[in-house]
């Protein structure tokens, strides 16, 4: 079963760069016009020369007329790729995207998407359309025989394409388009999504999905932006990155769905969700969706105390003052994932010269945990406050702040 889907790709703050082409890219064998079993009846067969990479995720299937006009924006069929060596591209002369007409050219472009990457646009022009033999007759009674509307792209079990309560043979003889009726409305088809567990790199196939967006009307809806509801988490951003909508375009065609790209790189251990809100034209408001994951492959970071007080001093004292914190790759925290084997590494930095931390750069392993000396040399007469800056990839910047005045 051919399953069609229309997918809205965002690039996520970078361009298609070159290293996509280090997947294989699509090479177009042929385009021909074919008799199709079940209700598709006929459409267009795309040769390929097939695509053996197990990171293959679909195609994407562009048509337009053959002629100097671009190829529409939004009108991109999506062919689910199962096994991934399928080399043959089924188009449907119908499917809600685009209508495939009797008597006209076409131009057809197809490209493969790996995950958030596609490869560029292979192009074949020049392809006829052809019409297998239709019985006579009329099977929805709107007044337009079988053959005619297959020939213009209709559905003849459907005497009203559009749904506006008009038959199709009554728009065709008052010379009004059957296949638009101006409704728009978008549905949010997974308001919930949970990625599971993922690293901070998103080596992990569940940290890549989708916010599928359908238009269960008939006008092209147009995506604005996406909004983060104020009161989130303030790591929501850094953690699902998804690409930035485009003012004002037509992105969900009628009776289609819309994929928005979302990964989850999680910046620190355990769960973290928030909602996100999509803003369109849609004529009614589409309800917040939750995205929520739990960060794993992270170190455990305990750090005690963090605040150091070296009271008073005479600059003339020949001995300098110690203090010390500990810093622990280690947790109490029951409700986040184990962690079995990360180290903790980490650097400390000074604000003060004067107050010196006696090691710069370490890595303690799970469960180890280790005593910092801090000295406050006074060599300089005033107040010296600050802090010791712990920097690690797994626990972010802590301050430990410090004060001690010397005389």
């Amino acid at each position: 079963m051919w399953s069609w889907i229309f997918i809205l790709m965002f690039s996520f703050g970078m361009s298609f760069s070159s290293s996509v082409f280090s997947f294989p890219q699509v090479r177009i064998v042929s385009v021909q016009s074919q008799p199709i079993q079940g209700p598709a009846h006929h459409g267009l067969v795309v040769e390929t020369s097939g695509i053996q990479d197990p990171n293959l995720s679909f195609y994407e299937v562009n048509i337009k007329p053959d002629s100097d006009g671009p190829f529409p924006p939004y009108a991109i069929y999506n062919t689910e790729v199962q096994p991934f060596d399928s080399s043959l591209i089924v188009v449907p002369y119908r499917d809600g995207v685009f209508s495939i007409k009797l008597g006209e050219r076409y131009c057809v472009r197809v490209r493969a998407i790996y995950g958030v990457q596609a490869t560029p646009w292979a192009e074949h022009c020049g392809v006829a359309t052809h019409m297998p033999p239709v019985p006579e007759g009329d099977a929805d009674r709107d007044g337009l025989s079988d053959a005619d509307e297959y020939a213009r792209g209709l559905d003849p079990n459907n005497r009203d394409v559009d749904g506006d309560g008009l038959s199709d043979g009554v728009e065709v003889d008052q010379s009004s388009d059957p296949e638009r009726e101006q409704i728009t409305r978008l549905t949010i088809r997974q308001p919930n999504i949970n990625f599971g567990n993922g690293n901070r790199f998103g080596t992990r196939a569940n940290q890549h999905k989708y916010i599928e967006i359908e238009n269960i009307g008939d006008a092209p809806a147009r995506l604005d932006f996406i909004d983060v509801p104020q009161g989130q988490d303030e790591q929501l951003r850094n953690t699902f990155k998804w690409g930035n909508l485009p003012d004002f375009i037509s992105a969900v065609p009628p009776q289609n769905i819309a994929r928005i790209p979302v990964d989850f790189f999680p910046v620190r251990r355990g769960p973290i969700e928030g909602t996100i809100e999509l803003h369109g034209n849609s004529d009614q408001e589409l309800p917040p969706i939750l995205l929520s994951g739990t960060g794993v492959g992270f170190a455990d970071c305990q750090i005690n105390p963090t605040h150091l007080d070296f009271g008073t001093v005479d600059v003339r004292d020949q001995n300098v003052l110690k203090r010390s914190f500990t810093i622990a790759n280690r947790s109490d925290n029951r409700n986040a994932p184990a962690n079995p084997d990360t180290p903790l590494t980490f650097t400390l930095l000074s604000s003060d010269p004067e107050v010196v931390p006696m090691l710069n750069v370490y890595s303690l392993a799970v469960g180890e945990e280790i005593e910092v000396p801090v000295v406050f040399r006074h060599l300089t007469a005033g107040d010296h406050n600050g802090t010791i800056q712990v920097q690690s990839p797994d626990c972010g910047n802590v301050s430990i702040e410090f004060e001690g005045v010397a005389r």
